[in-house]
């Protein structure tokens, strides 16, 4: 094996990325019921809905920092034989901080404190694009070095659509934040849940282009 450290440093950013697919899997259904379900969560006939939600908010932060903690060991590992991944280190470290920043402000009120809200989560989902170009980028490398050039070319063509998935919930976390002050209270209500869902649903697809990604990565340098 030509880079056993970066073999094992993929298989362990996979399984915290799969760790990561699940939390936010989590978030993104307690989110979606939330906003639907708002009044019904203040009943008192939803006290086990709530305590529910709260348990699978609980469940899916810890599989988060797990994750986050074996992704940083995986970036270290897989630095060792490639270097572009030194890179993804520093904006995974960034990106936790800046999240931890954004869920500070939301429950913040005010015009002007929602206003920084959404460009420290469009700043903390940049950070992410910069993970995602970092890694997909180092993996390319890595089936460049190893003679795979199919594998390489698929890394660059997924990349691109991640780009492209990232700049489109950028985008449409901004549409959301404008249309505040241009349409009444209800329709914001229902149209935020829509961005929500398609936030969700392209989050979904990017992870899991992503993860067959990391697997076929993986894969090649075991057998290499």
């Amino acid at each position: 094996m030509s880079f056993p450290h970066a073999a094992k440093g993929i298989k362990m950013i996979f399984i915290a990325e799969m760790l990561a697919l699940f939390s936010w899997i989590v978030l993104g259904i307690v989110f979606i019921l939330t906003g639907v379900n708002k009044e019904a969560l203040n009943a008192e006939s939803s006290a086990g809905l709530a305590t529910g939600l709260a348990i699978s908010l609980f469940s899916a932060g810890a599989l988060f920092f797990v994750g986050f903690v074996l992704k940083i060991i995986g970036y270290f590992q897989t630095a060792r034989d490639e270097e572009g991944f030194t890179r993804a280190i520093i904006y995974a470290v960034v990106s936790i901080v800046l999240f931890i920043i954004a869920n500070v402000l939301h429950s913040q009120k005010g015009d002007v404190m929602q206003w920084i809200y959404t460009i420290v989560l469009a700043a903390a989902e940049i950070t992410q694009l910069m993970i995602a170009i970092s890694t997909i980028g180092g993996m390319v490398d890595l089936s460049y070095k190893c003679r795979n050039e199919g594998l390489a070319r698929r890394g660059n063509t997924i990349l691109k659509i991640i780009s492209a998935i990232f700049t489109l919930n950028i985008i449409l976390l901004i549409i959301n934040r404008v249309l505040v002050f241009f349409v009444n209270e209800v329709i914001i209500s229902t149209f935020g849940t829509i961005i929500n869902i398609v936030i969700f649903v392209l989050s979904l697809i990017q992870y899991i282009l992503y993860l067959f990604y990391l697997s076929s990565v993986s894969s090649m340098l075991k057998e290499y």
